[in-house]
């Protein structure tokens, strides 16, 4: 086995299910070997729901997902990976799991409430509205699709058995009945024509059910009451399988305790069975309001999971522990960390605890969304972050900040929408605090209104004030979370939460300052002395669950409604992103490389994920608009005015309205295939697409209350605009349009590969991104992936160099719509890297001053450690470097721009992209590297060198 390094240099995202498995990543590792890939990072493997397509609904970390491939097929692809000398990433799911009776753990918190053992693995409210009456809270389970009455009178809700009990059956949904409660269905009324044998058969299983204790027991008692129930289950099945008399007598208890539909009577014992059992089933939209657990967002098929117990952490980590300790995994990524009540806690238990293994401390970071200014908690035990907050800042540097502006002019002047984007931002947290997450709210308040009972300055704050500020502050929170623990606030989450209350108070002028003082004392955990340890214990536990509601309502009212609301420039409505651009872009991105090199040189950088709005190469085609405002301006009133007659009238206004044809004609100019070929499988994705946009936006329509009328009517418009025909003006002038700026897009691509390779922190590349990504939001860049055409084109990446080198670059870009450029660039990039890992893992980071007519169209920096160095070149802002799109190479395009190297560097260079050599030139401000030559061949270079060739 080739050695397995802990540390990656490159990692690769792999999308694990039923279609592609172990085998499938078995047979893959090769080419990523050779595409320069160190670790593969994988989706999650863990058993999850039948036929899931991403695996974060685990039912059962205790074991593989089968439908991945067995275990064995599991090992195969791991002792692949390191015959290669790679290491896996897993992808897990800390925070929950699938609220499913495909889930063990949740069937029996179902069968037993909170007698489980299992009912303190998830984060349900037991208390209940009224916590002082005694009687715990049903579970609420929100999955029917009408009014529990219809349901119930309707039919719809099949009392079944089979060999694991009795159980009721909702279209294909399993929910299980307690043991305990089967007395009430086996009750024969009348005459039946039955045995006597079996007769006195369903006696004894009713008497051994109405016996069976329901409440809360010790573990050992609980195993004896699981084994009993059992046996009742057992002797109930075999009754019924016996056939004859005995099957007869349980067909007819479950018919008379079924119910006749039109006799709403006959249902009063299925009803009193139901209303027997810990859970409720209800409608599915009273999960909102309702909700008795806490959800993955706004889910309700995902329970979250008390990971805060370490006996938790221990019974859903056992086999993440074991393949750490067996070296079949070198690392981890954290799904969703700030959905935990206590990260920090987590993350230090999880590193205390895998580093017991004897195996190399492994890599872990964290998928943890960070706000534009926020930096990673520096005392979390992680090498950093999934890398949106690198992605974002990347993007930016290809944008024009003054032409965002006036493209913020026209957007308003088209769509008479001149908000701000956090003005838009808060109304839409707001929107979704009141739509998705009343009911955590509401329990917020009623703690709130608690905690004021004892604070002789707010016990006579009402709860509607108390409401208002909770909302206005929740929604006005810069960040997705805070991190207090214990009795004190995280260091730095005084600053989020000063301007959280300062924007509060001049959005709610009508709260009484006393109100928002008093809650601003709460969350800032200011206990006042006289406060016993059970008040004391009821502010922590607010601020808990506060802390635990506003990642998820940033998540849904801004990356999930107000990115599809404000749409000035797409490219930028990324997540963890900023739709404005505060700053000099290119000085950003070297103060960001700076700190990540300082702080946290480990972190994953990436450009597209599973969870991106767009890919890649869609945000670089969008941000060239922010050059041509003014013709993109043009072209859109144009368009409109042309395509007016494909319009519906639907309530009575013109659909798509502006603000949708802005982003329809957007999402057409970033996503627009290369090949004529594959126009009609884009058309079915676009649909697909648009519709969940439109629902995500929540203006004409929602996910919530579908307004299919009007979705239909913009499908129909822009089916009716990409049909070519004589009367079809549009069609042509965009295409002419949009190719220019592909174009553009494309070395924009190139630009955003090498300063992606080769930036501190490890590049992550998302499966299939290694050619050009013009995917859209899931599930559209969750497609397959055709990697039989990437092997091959992989093999055409050859070990030339020098002129033969030199001519293949050239022949490659001047045909880059196929993506072979992509790809080589990557590769080579990725190769330098692997050759060097300490130069890219800890080299100092040095930016780089580009002097002369071009200057502000380059980005460039360098790495050095001891006497090695690199310089990556990049350009930038290309719509006005080379309005007619040809490529920037050479003298014409550069002229006398240049880059100076710091004191030191080599003069003698060798481009690990083409192979070409150059030699800096000196002149009165020091050692320069002229860029007409560095960039003669393609519009990026990665310049390699010893400074020991300094002259």
């Amino acid at each position: 086995m080739s050695s397995v390094p802990s540390l990656p240099t490159a990692t690769y995202r792999l999308q694990l299910n039923r279609d592609f498995g172990f085998a499938e990543a078995r047979a893959l590792v090769p080419y990523l070997d050779r595409l320069g890939i160190s670790h593969v990072y994988a989706s999650p493997i863990f058993a999850a729901r039948s036929g899931s397509a991403h695996g974060y609904d685990v039912v059962d970390p205790r074991r593989v997902n089968h439908e991945l491939e067995t275990d064995a097929d599991f090992a195969s692809f791991v002792d692949e990976l390191h015959a290669h000398g790679m290491g896996l990433i897993l992808d897990i799911v800390p925070n929950h799991m699938a609220a499913s009776t495909e889930n063990p753990w949740w069937t029996d918190v179902l069968t037993w409430g909170p007698a489980s053992p299992y009912a303190g693995f998830f984060a349900i409210d037991w208390r209940g509205p009224d916590p002082s009456s005694g009687a715990p809270q049903k579970i609420l389970v929100p999955v029917l699709g009408e009014p529990y009455g219809q349901a119930l009178e309707s039919g719809a809700l099949q009392l079944k058995l089979d060999a694991d009990g009795l159980f009721i059956d909702y279209h294909g949904l399993r929910f299980p009945l307690n043991p305990g409660t089967y007395h009430l269905v086996l009750d024969l009324d009348g005459p039946a024509a039955i045995s006597d044998e079996a007769r006195e058969r369903i006696r004894a299983i009713a008497a051994a059910s109405h016996a069976l204790t329901t409440g809360k027991l010790g573990d050992d008692d609980h195993l004896r009451r699981t084994r009993e129930g059992r046996t009742i289950i057992e002797s109930l099945w075999s009754l019924y399988t016996s056939g004859g008399t005995g099957r007869a007598a349980v067909e007819d208890c479950l018919a008379a305790a079924q119910g006749t539909p039109g006799d709403p009577a006959s249902f009063d014992r299925l009803h009193n069975l139901l209303e027997a059992q810990p859970y409720r089933l209800a409608f599915w939209k009273v999960a909102a309001e309702r909700a008795t657990y806490r959800r993955f967002f706004d889910i309700s098929d995902l329970v979250a999971v008390r990971a805060e117990d370490p006996a938790v952490v221990e019974a859903t980590h056992a086999l993440i522990f074991r393949f750490i300790e067996e070296g079949k995994a070198q690392g981890l990524r954290i799904d969703h960390v700030d959905g935990l009540r206590d990260p920090a806690g987590y993350l230090r238990y999880l590193r205390r605890r895998l580093d017991r293994a004897d195996t190399p401390p492994p890599y872990i970071v964290v998928e943890k969304i960070l706000a534009p200014g926020e930096d990673l908690p520096p005392d979390w035990p992680v090498a950093g972050t999934t890398g949106y907050d690198f992605l974002n800042v990347l993007t930016a540097v290809f944008v024009d900040p003054d032409g965002l502006a006036e493209l913020g002019n026209s957007y308003g002047r088209f769509t008479g929408a001149y908000d701000s984007f956090d003005e838009g931002a808060r109304r839409e947290k707001r929107r979704v605090i009141h739509e998705l997450f009343a009911g955590e709210t509401q329990s917020l308040v009623r703690r709130l209104e608690a905690i004021a009972a004892h604070d002789r300055h707010a016990r006579d704050l009402s709860p509607e004030e108390l409401r208002a500020a909770l909302v206005a502050v929740t929604a006005c929170l810069p960040v997705y979370r805070t991190y207090a623990a214990g009795d004190r606030p995280a260091p730095q989450d005084s600053h989020y939460v000063d301007a959280a209350f300062a924007a509060a108070e001049q959005d709610e002028p009508t709260v009484p300052a006393v109100v928002f003082s008093f809650l601003r004392r709460v969350l800032s955990l200011a206990f006042p002395p006289t406060l016993s340890e059970e008040q004391r214990r009821a502010w922590r536990e607010f601020v808990a669950q506060w802390q635990q509601l506003t990642g998820p309502v940033t998540a849904k009212g801004v990356e999930d409604t107000a990115f599809y609301v404000y749409n000035r420039l797409l490219a930028l409505n990324e997540v963890g992103g900023d739709p404005d651009i505060n700053g000099e872009p290119v000085a950003n991105f070297h103060a960001f490389n700076a700190h990540r090199r300082s702080a946290w040189p480990h972190s994953l950088n990436t450009t597209s994920t599973h969870d991106t709005k767009r890919g890649a190469d869609v945000r670089a085609r969008l941000v060239a608009l922010s050059e041509v405002p003014g013709e993109w301006e043009r072209a859109v009133r144009r368009w409109s005015r042309w395509n007016q007659p494909w319009k519906t009238i639907v309530e009575g206004r013109p659909v798509p309205d502006a603000n949708e044809e802005w982003f329809l004609y957007q999402t057409l100019v970033g996503a627009w295939p290369l090949a004529d070929a594959d126009l009609t499988d884009f058309r079915e994705r676009l649909g697909t697409y648009l519709r969940k946009a439109m629902r995500e936006a929540k203006a004409a329509t929602s996910w919530l209350r579908p307004n299919v009328e009007h979705e239909e009517a913009v499908l129909g418009f822009v089916e009716a605009i990409l049909t070519p025909g004589e009367e079809n003006r549009f069609l042509p002038d965009f295409v002419r349009f949009t190719r220019r700026i592909a174009a553009y897009g494309a070395i924009t691509g190139l630009a955003q590969v090498v300063l992606h390779a080769t930036a501190p922190g490890i590049p992550d590349i998302y499966r299939g991104t290694e050619v050009w990504d013009l995917t859209l939001a899931d599930p559209d860049n969750r497609r397959p992936i055709d990697y039989e055409l990437l092997r091959q084109m992989l093999q055409e990446v050859g070990d030339e160099g020098g002129s033969a080198l030199d001519r293949r670059s050239a022949h490659l870009l001047a045909h880059w719509s196929d993506g072979r450029i992509k790809l080589e660039v990557l590769t080579r990039a990725l190769a330098t890297r692997r050759a060097e890992p300490d130069l890219f893992a800890g080299g100092d980071y040095l930016p780089l001053e580009p002097r002369g007519e071009r200057a502000t169209h380059l980005v460039a920096f360098a790495r050095r450690q001891d006497d090695r160095w690199a310089v990556t070149i990049a350009p930038r802002l290309i719509a006005t470097l080379r309005p007619r799109a040809a490529p920037p190479v050479g003298r014409r395009t550069w002229g006398d721009t240049c880059i100076l190297l710091p004191p030191g560097a080599p003069v003698v260079w060798r481009d690990a992209l083409t192979g070409q050599r150059l030699r800096a030139r000196q002149g009165s401000a020091g050692w320069t590297i002229p860029i007409h030559h560095a960039l003669r061949t393609l519009p990026v270079s990665l310049l390699v060198g010893r400074a020991s060739s300094a002259g």
